[in-house]
């Protein structure tokens, strides 16, 4: 589960195919990852990431999915019960008011 504003799933960004907006899109092609990666959070995406997550099977809920529904459900929803997690939480996500010095801040948080 990777909660961030943004999806990080760029096949690409300039001539570099391992930067901060590639990084998840490496992890869903291990095959030890796959489709189980899922972003929660999600504010500011480019339409080439939708199409790699889900051309990767990456699933995805926005803060707005969040607010609509709950966190509980959204994440339900998100995650499959019978496997392993691993959360890693990008700052951005927050509201910029709690993360003043995050690099990349967007409204919403």
């Amino acid at each position: 589960m990777h909660v961030d504003a943004h999806a990080d799933f760029l096949d690409q960004l300039g001539e570099s195919r391992r930067s901060g907006a590639s990084q998840l899109r490496r992890l869903a092609e291990l095959t030890e990852v796959g489709t189980v990666t899922a972003l929660l959070g999600l504010r500011n995406v480019d339409l080439a990431e939708i199409e790699g997550m889900r051309k990767l099977g990456a699933r995805w809920a926005t803060t707005v999915d969040v607010v609509e529904h709950g966190a509980a459900t959204v994440v339900a929803d998100l995650v499959p019960a019978d496997r392993p997690l691993y959360v890693s939480v990008d700052l951005d996500v927050l509201d910029v008011a709690l993360v003043p010095g995050t690099t990349l801040p967007e409204p919403g948080g």
